[in-house]
């Protein structure tokens, strides 16, 4: 069984939660103590009562007008209001609910009762960060432990496509695989010799990409191609784990055809990561690719979806597109570069 990660790491800030309040508990029963030898038990009750509407009241001098304020100003109030209302509230409210309790408290031990409570979400907020990583670790290692029972199966995905492209610094190679619609994938692994990169379906979005049914892999021909380790379900929902593989085509094919619809819209020759995708729209200065729209999920769009879809349509119209492949050992990316035979309508007016 393959536990989600946001379950594990809710199930963590459960257990932390729940141990915080804990602690908590832990420190006032202390705390009464401390008061309950003096004769001073009904004070510190009285008071610690009493803190609860004080707690309404602190949290409701921040909140109102900052929201009533709102824009960017709303921050500045925000601000402004926590270090100056909110604690003429809180430790005010302290000190007159010492005053008025019987016996009284003096203003020392007043304030200390007030402190008690931020200084503890203070140190909860501080131990939680240095949790952070651990808890990371632990949700990761639950992950890897689920996938570990993993069924090997022969792979339902069959290679659809390799292809070849030649650029100026270099050529690229794509792969891609097509399964049948009732295979669902969950996780995709890059295996290059012992090196493994876990989950590279949802992390290395500049290589693999994803589309109904399909799994793409576009790099510089010059590396060698790595394995796909897929971790899929069918329709019996049970968990399984096949291997994929495909060799670098020998030959590069001539041109990178980019079919134009209209004058916003295109389809690509094949299936590409949308992050290695730039656009030149109509006025931008010759030679460049600044428009990132094609990068940006539309609603209702997920990891699963992270090919540029066929029949893509922009917002503007369009000179040209630019696809960029990064070489860890190089600076100088690869870039396959297509432009319009014909100038867009100019949509601008």
């Amino acid at each position: 069984m393959v536990v989600d990660r946001s379950t594990v790491m809710l199930s963590l800030l459960a257990a932390f939660v729940l141990a915080m309040l804990a602690g908590l508990g832990v420190v006032l029963m202390r705390e009464r103590r401390a008061y309950a030898r003096e004769g001073k038990a009904r004070a510190w009750a009285f008071v610690r009562i009493a803190a609860l509407p004080l707690l309404i009241a602190t949290v409701a001098v921040v909140l109102v007008p900052t929201r009533a304020i709102g824009g960017p100003e709303a921050l500045a109030a925000l601000y402004g209001l926590l270090f100056t209302a909110a604690p003429l509230i809180w430790f005010g409210g302290h000190w007159i609910a010492g005053r008025a309790a019987r016996p009284a408290l003096s203003a020392s031990e007043s304030f200390l009762l007030a402190a008690t409570l931020p200084a503890f979400v203070i140190a909860a907020s501080f131990l939680a960060g240095a949790l952070q990583p651990l808890a990371w670790s632990i949700t990761l290692a639950a992950e890897r432990a689920g996938y570990g029972w993993a069924e090997d199966a022969p792979a339902r995905h069959a290679l659809a496509a390799s292809r070849r492209w030649t650029t100026p610094s270099g050529d690229v190679v794509l792969a891609r695989w097509q399964a049948p619609d009732d295979v669902h994938v969950e996780r995709i692994d890059v295996v290059t010799g012992d090196r493994v990169i876990e989950n590279a379906g949802r992390t290395l979005l500049h290589r693999i990409c994803q589309a109904p049914g399909a799994i793409v892999l576009v790099q510089p021909a010059s590396e060698t191609l790595p394995s796909l380790r897929v971790y899929w379900r069918d329709p019996d929902r049970r968990l399984r784990v096949s291997l994929l593989t495909a060799a670098s085509p020998a030959e590069a094919e001539s041109s990178f055809d980019v079919r134009w619809h209209g004058d916003n819209g295109f389809d690509l020759p094949e299936p590409l990561p949308r992050q290695i995708i730039s656009l030149a729209l109509q006025h931008d200065p010759p030679g460049t690719f600044f428009g990132e729209e094609a990068q940006r999920y539309r609603p209702g769009e997920t990891f699963d979806q992270s090919c540029l879809p066929p029949g893509w349509q922009g917002r503007f119209p369009l000179r040209g597109l630019s696809v960029r492949i990064d070489r860890p050992a190089s600076p100088e990316p690869l870039r396959i570069e297509a432009l319009r035979s014909t100038p867009a309508t100019d949509q601008s007016s």
